[in-house]
């Protein structure tokens, strides 16, 4: 057990109605404290950030951020004696150790992150164009999320932020677009630049991230910061992925019928083509 569990526990039937009520948050849903400011913690138990703070001074603890640390550190410990592959595991359970660690990673991002998931779909929707951008593989992610956006109805631009391409974009970005960076496995410090720029245009700006530290993260209006927790030695990008997905999906359903018009458009173009290739005989290819 947690010293601020053991702590908890050995005071809890003194404590008062907001005070238990904040206990029984950490201990029954730690998991998202760890991830939770005090305004976090605020809105999901109703107790004033004040009071937050003066109960983690309760309990000796400098304030509520000496206190989330430690909370930080037990749900790390915790994750990692979960998710470790045991040495000379079957390939399944290997495999099955990989699968457990993305979902885990999912929910935590979906009970800590649904706000701004909200808040960016709601950006995504009322945008003119968008915009995506990444460097080196996060690129190809770029391009993808664009043409899967581009595909939907919604104007969408990919670019490398290299300095050339950069500049082009940013010429040609306008008050009411918006920027989705993709920012993952690398700083991604002139991805960073673009997002800076772009606000300065009124562009509103998406940063998907494995790194909550990151300068693209800390530029951006929305920061999606998405955990990658894996067996393996290096970070999963499977949630960063879902998470991307994700945003498309709740676009879709936020514009059933631009998606319906664009799907109908469609399929007479291709309708049009099956008849033109049915038409057309084998010696004129």
């Amino acid at each position: 057990m947690a010293k601020f569990q053991d702590r908890i526990y050995a005071r809890y039937d003194e404590l008062t109605a907001g005070f238990r009520k904040l206990a029984d948050f950490l201990l029954n849903n730690t998991l998202d404290a760890a991830f939770l400011t005090v305004a976090g913690v605020s809105r999901r138990t109703g107790v004033d950030p004040a009071t937050v703070v003066r109960f983690a001074q309760e309990f000796g603890y400098s304030g509520y951020r000496e206190l989330s640390l430690e909370i930080k550190d037990y749900v790390r410990q915790k994750i990692k004696a979960t998710y470790t592959v045991p040495e000379g595991g079957s390939d399944e359970a290997i495999m099955a150790s990989v699968f457990k660690a993305a979902s885990f990673n999912v929910d935590q991002f979906a009970a800590t992150e649904m706000g701004r998931m909200v808040q960016a779909v709601e950006i995504l929707a009322e945008a003119k164009r968008l915009w995506v951008t990444g460097e080196h593989t996060s690129y190809s992610l770029a391009r993808f999320l664009a043409e899967a956006f581009d595909g939907a109805g919604l104007p969408s631009f990919a670019f490398r932020p290299t300095m050339e391409e950069a500049s082009e974009a940013l010429s040609k970005m306008e008050e009411g677009d918006a920027l989705i960076g993709v920012a993952l496995g690398t700083p991604s410090l002139d991805v960073g630049y673009v997002v800076r720029e772009a606000k300065r245009l009124g562009v509103k700006s998406i940063v998907v991230s494995e790194s909550g530290s990151i300068f693209p993260v800390r530029e951006a209006d929305v920061p999606l910061v998405v955990p990658s927790h894996s067996p393996t030695t290096l970070g999963s990008f499977a949630p960063s992925l879902t998470v991307m997905m994700l945003l498309w999906e709740g676009y879709l359903a936020k514009k059933p019928q631009q998606v319906a018009e664009k799907l109908t458009s469609l399929y007479d173009y291709l309708g049009q083509l099956v008849a033109l290739r049915a038409a057309t005989k084998d010696f004129e290819l």
